[in-house]
């Protein structure tokens, strides 16, 4: 569990070159409680994983327990349509339209590892936020690449200063240790968008991504994805 939660996803191969994307994310709550989002997402093999369909389900859940608190439970599925995608929540369906690029937040952390690490223009697209929040105007930007420090500890120490009498000591901040890393960035910008900026590794790793006050950090992964199966 990490400082407000932990996120697992795993990505596997279909048929038909599309890849399935499962997720299952943890927050924390009110104390003894924790919100719970279980997904799985049908993904397209083309450049933004578009994806075809999807089914989640979220909870809040008791921390000692797991148990679900009542009325807490909300299990949704969408599926692609020739305008957009269509909404099934119990018995009732509704349409969500949706033209040109589209893509999930979740399914990005997924595919960014396989785009173009040199910066570029923009890729336009219609981002579906927590899968049915529509926001289009949306611009995915690389950055590029760079070197930079990951790891390591910024370590205080005194610096020794002669006076013409006595001596004084300044506090100086320097860091140690540390691995060098060749970090590529990718930029989600849009109007009602809290900015979010990706960094992954050479290998196609998300290591982290950052949006406000919220961020993610890589704990533990698997293999990398190999870039084909985009």
């Amino acid at each position: 569990m990490g400082i407000g939660g932990h996120l697992v996803l795993t990505r596997r191969p279909t048929a038909g070159g599309r890849f399935e994307l499962t997720l299952d994310y943890r927050k924390r709550a009110v104390p003894g409680f924790e919100n719970v989002l279980a997904a799985k997402i049908i993904c397209a093999a083309d450049q933004l994983g578009t994806p075809q369909s999807w089914r989640f389900e979220s909870t809040t859940h008791n921390v000692d327990d797991d148990t679900v608190a009542a009325s807490t439970r909300w299990v949704q599925q969408g599926v692609r349509s020739a305008g957009g995608y269509t909404l099934k929540e119990g018995k009732d369906e509704r349409p969500l339209p949706v033209s040109g690029p589209v893509t999930v937040n979740w399914t990005l952390l997924a595919i960014l590892g396989a785009l173009p690490k040199e910066a570029g223009p923009p890729i336009p697209l219609t981002l579906l936020d927590d899968f049915d929040h529509v926001k289009p105007g949306m611009e995915l930007r690389g950055r590029g690449t760079r070197e930079v420090l990951i790891g390591g500890k910024n370590v205080v120490h005194e610096r020794e200063i002669k006076l013409e009498r006595g001596r004084v000591f300044r506090p100086e901040r320097t860091w140690q240790g540390g691995q060098p890393m060749q970090i590529t960035r990718h930029d989600l910008t849009g109007p009602g968008l809290v900015p979010r900026a990706h960094y992954t590794d050479q290998a196609g790793r998300m290591l982290f991504m950052t949006a406000g006050t919220e961020g993610l950090v890589l704990e533990a992964d698997g293999p990398a994805p190999a870039a084909e199966e985009k």
